[in-house]
């Protein structure tokens, strides 16, 4: 058994470490928004990264904004379709997160309902094992 100081010392590090990947991520976006190149499709994915990211620290109300966004920017039409299916597993995720677990398994069925419409087999199967992993904490099939 760890004695108790160096307990605390971890558990300090893995504060700081959520707080490092919070910055991280947003550093990542902002660099995003600096290039001539972004799309709509980059945005997207920054979009679901920093949603993941929050999702993952327990920040749901931060979670929901970002996997907002991320449906806003996949649903223009330039974006291709798989990443509108990553917008509604970041909204399931951050529903999850905050407790709202009707609108997560709804987030997901929408979700499934995309992945199921994919044409690109390494999408299809990308998506889907995403929202069995998902599915399986929330209790749904």
């Amino acid at each position: 058994m760890l004695p108790m100081r160096p307990r605390v010392r971890l558990v300090h590090r893995f504060e700081r470490g959520d707080q490092r990947m919070i910055e991280l991520c947003l550093a990542s976006l902002w660099h995003w928004t600096q290039r001539d190149d972004c799309s709509d499709t980059n945005m997207s994915i920054g979009y679901w990264h920093a949603s993941r990211v929050y999702a993952t620290v327990g920040l749901a109300g931060e979670a929901m904004r970002y996997a907002t966004l991320c449906l806003e920017a996949s649903n223009r039409p330039n974006v291709p379709t798989f990443y509108a299916g990553y917008a509604y597993e970041a909204l399931a995720r951050a529903a999850h997160v905050a407790g709202h677990l009707d609108a997560a398994r709804e987030h997901l069925t929408e979700s499934r309902a995309i992945a199921h419409g994919l044409t690109e087999p390494s999408h299809k199967k990308q998506l889907l094992a995403d929202l069995d992993t998902l599915a399986h904490s929330l209790g749904a099939t």
